[in-house]
């Protein structure tokens, strides 16, 4: 299949890439910025060789439906988003870049008519653990979104499946919790690569929210999904909650001092604002999809990367592993 990636050179949005590379699909990694970024990190130059990268907004719609059709594209993996807090900070580039963006996508897919627009929404769709009665969160749980990122994901959503109702457009949004790994290059979730590349590298790490739980999502898992995603037929549900394992800041620091027991941790209390127990039931049912990777087997892959790559020794393997 020939796919066309938005934010193909992002955190999410390079693994995507290169798990669709694998699967020997055809792929266009459009993004407003290559350099500097996830792609020269995530990929290997063998990589690199087997896609097409092109430099563009997608709030630019003839350029961007030129492209798609440059490159026979059939089917578009939206990722391009700005940061959550690039957006409090910045009303109108949340509507312009997040809501106006999708709807660029939107007509984009049904002008071109193409297979399949498959998307990240996200947990941020959601509120606080005290506004639901019942935990984890089912997928049609009411969304009360705290912060404008998520209210512009809540109406992605909504446009969403307008679009399915009034056009026949095929879209799937997957509502991503915490996405894990190395290779991301800025934004609020660089404290969870920290939490990984310091103690690594011997370094001291501060930990903030020390108290939170999270549904942790390997990258490489969120990567995986995208893939499955695109090759499913069309679904009953729109919008998806995505579920990784459920455990807490404090089990991951647990997990990696099993490995590195003089690993320095400044843990800061605090707890995550936004509902992270969700159930994926209907991921399950409707995708197939169940992650491959538990939080200690994805912990482990990124600390022997960042170690691997500045000449240090690997850990142990897991299954000389003496902690659980």
């Amino acid at each position: 299949m020939n796919v066309l990636v938005t934010g193909g050179a992002g955190f999410i949005g390079s693994h995507v890439v290169r798990e669709l590379i694998q699967a020997n699909h055809t792929v266009v990694a459009y993004d407003i910025q290559i350099e500097s970024n996830s792609l020269e990190y995530v990929l290997d130059e063998a990589e690199r060789s087997r896609m097409s990268v092109v430099t563009g907004d997608v709030n630019d719609a003839g350029e961007f439906i030129r492209i798609l059709r440059e490159h026979n594209s059939e089917a578009i993996v939206h990722l391009a988003s700005p940061l959550s807090s690039q957006t409090e900070s910045d009303p109108a580039l949340a509507i312009r870049n997040m809501v106006e963006a999708h709807h660029v996508v939107l007509e984009a897919a049904r002008l071109a008519n193409l297979r399949k627009v498959v998307w990240a929404s996200s947990v941020g769709v959601y509120g606080s653990p005290k506004q639901y009665n019942d935990l984890p969160l089912p997928n049609d749980a009411p969304h009360y979104p705290t912060s404008l990122y998520g209210a512009c994901k809540s109406f992605n959503e909504y446009l969403s499946t307008f679009y399915t109702d009034k056009y026949g457009i095929d879209t799937l949004g997957l509502r991503f919790p915490l996405v894990y790994g190395v290779g991301r290059m800025r934004g609020n979730g660089m404290y969870f690569v920290n939490l990984v590349e310091r103690p690594a590298l011997g370094l001291p790490c501060q930990v903030p929210l020390a108290d939170a739980e999270y549904g942790w999502l390997y990258v490489v898992d969120a990567a995986s999904l995208v893939a499955q995603a695109l090759c499913t037929e069309k679904t009953p549900t729109r919008n998806f909650n995505v579920a990784g394992e459920f455990a807490s800041m404090r089990k991951a620091v647990e997990i990696i001092r099993g490995w590195i027991p003089d690993a320095e941790f400044e843990l800061e209390p605090g707890e995550y604002p936004i509902v992270q127990e969700l159930d994926s039931s209907k991921l399950r049912n409707e995708v197939g999809f169940v992650p491959s990777w538990s939080l200690k087997k994805g912990l482990h892959d990124c600390l022997n990367i960042v170690r691997t790559r500045a000449g240090l020794p690997l850990l142990e393997s897991l299954e000389h592993s003496s902690h659980t």
